[in-house]
């Protein structure tokens, strides 16, 4: 097997400043611009799904429509991928676990919660996650500047505002419940930062793809037994009602398209052509967008603002300036 300064030398930069000079770089930005849209888009239709679904089931529904939509167009899309190696596969199942139904599903039940674009700029702790993790796992070369210091440093103060701006007090929720959820959306990033790691070394040596398309396989297969598992622990069954569509299978669906289908596959395509970290940074200003998105989006619809728009607007612009200094360091 190849070790990681080998591959990287074949297709991966060792420093910490992009995909290196080679003959995918086109292909790798497109990708790049391709996921950031698809996940902006993506985040007010799951909003939409999570807050006009029933409440049982709703975020296993949520996941298990989602995650089949996007294997469903993955599936034929591909074409035969074949078998790939044991230890690629053992990768891509934890990538797969760790960031369908483990970070995913913590994010549908999150944003049950509160709305999508208060927990959006959460998702920039996905940063140092990823920069701690591609140091220490895999290598890639990253240096403590004056500029990386500074923006967690207004990483950290853009998050404290955003807290602020969605006080129990302005969302009527208990002090506790609303620590629950902080805590909830800081356990997202972590999941999806260790989930992209595990896919560039389930990547390594195979068409990035096949690692993909096991991923997807393996995160969906497993959502479905867990939630088996679930109705059989808590003797919940699933009636008739609960398989009857609704509004919400429809942005479940949507979200599954772009989120999962386009956003995750370019996404993770992208990761296996260039840096992990690099990558994790040049994505960062979806979740800016969708704060945006999320916003207008309630603005059309006449739902009454919760929380304080100038602190979340204000914090939401912090994180992402200090995502750019970290990029420019």
């Amino acid at each position: 097997m190849q070790t990681v300064e080998q591959h990287a030398e074949i297709s991966v930069p060792k420093a910490f400043i992009g995909p290196g000079q080679n003959n995918n770089m086109e292909l790798y930005y497109v990708f790049i611009v391709s996921a950031i849209f698809s996940w902006a888009i993506s985040a007010p239709l799951i909003q939409k799904g999570m807050s006009t679904a029933d409440t049982r089931f709703k975020v296993a529904k949520a996941l298990m429509i989602s995650l089949g939509v996007g294997y469903f167009f993955l599936f034929f899309s591909t074409g035969r991928i074949g078998i790939i190696p044991l230890e690629q596969a053992l990768f891509s199942f934890l990538a797969g676990l760790l960031t369908f139904p483990v970070g995913t599903g913590i994010y549908y039940f999150t944003i049950g919660k509160i709305s999508a674009k208060n927990m959006m700029p959460f998702l920039y702790l996905k940063i140092p996650f990823v920069l701690f993790l591609s140091y220490t796992i895999l290598g890639e070369a990253f240096v403590l500047s004056i500029n990386v210091l500074l923006g967690m440093i207004l990483l950290v103060a853009g998050l404290v505002i955003v807290s602020f701006s969605m006080s129990s007090r302005r969302l009527g929720k208990s002090r506790g419940s609303m620590m629950t959820t902080i805590l909830l959306a800081v356990s997202i990033p972590l999941a999806w930062a260790f989930g992209e790691i595990a896919i560039k070394l389930g990547t390594w040596g195979i068409a990035p793809i096949r690692g993909i398309f096991y991923s997807l396989t393996f995160g969906f297969f497993t959502m479905v037994g867990l939630v088996l598992l679930y109705s059989l622990f808590k003797k919940r069954k699933w009636t008739r009602k609960d398989y009857m569509p609704g509004k919400s299978y429809l942005y479940f669906a949507g979200h599954g398209f772009f989120s999962i289908f386009i956003a995750y596959t370019l996404y993770f395509w992208a990761i296996g052509l260039g840096s992990v970290a690099f990558t994790s940074l040049m994505v960062a200003v979806w979740p800016l967008l969708a704060v945006f998105l999320g916003i207008i989006a309630e603005r059309f619809q006449k739902i009454p603002f919760t929380g304080n728009l100038y602190m979340l607007i204000g914090g939401s612009l912090l994180c992402f300036v200090s995502e750019i200094l970290i990029l420019l360091a």
